[in-house]
């Protein structure tokens, strides 16, 4: 995918609220930093890059986890069931 395709796609899927250019000026500080490379017209991780990602992923997995037990039908599933206790005075 080539840098106008993806600012495109970013901005149409409300990724992000900021400006083309904004966005261009993002991908090419990234370029700098050797995390996402431009070749033959498409943008793709570097192994640094990739590196980077996982490492994101990994931190963020148990907050989308959580995430997506509280968005299921079934959330009570996941909560100990409260004993009733009689208690005479």
């Amino acid at each position: 995918m080539n840098k106008v395709d993806f600012i495109e796609l970013a901005r149409k899927a409300n990724i992000t609220e900021k400006k083309e250019r904004a966005l261009y000026k993002n991908l090419e500080a990234l370029e700098q930093l050797k995390l996402i490379s431009y070749d033959n017209k498409n943008l793709a991780l570097t192994p640094k890059g990739r590196g980077v990602f996982e490492r994101v992923k990994d931190d963020l997995a148990p907050y989308i986890n959580v995430r997506g037990v509280l968005a299921s039908d079934h959330v009570l599933n996941y909560t100990t069931k409260s004993q009733t206790i009689l208690r005479g005075e």
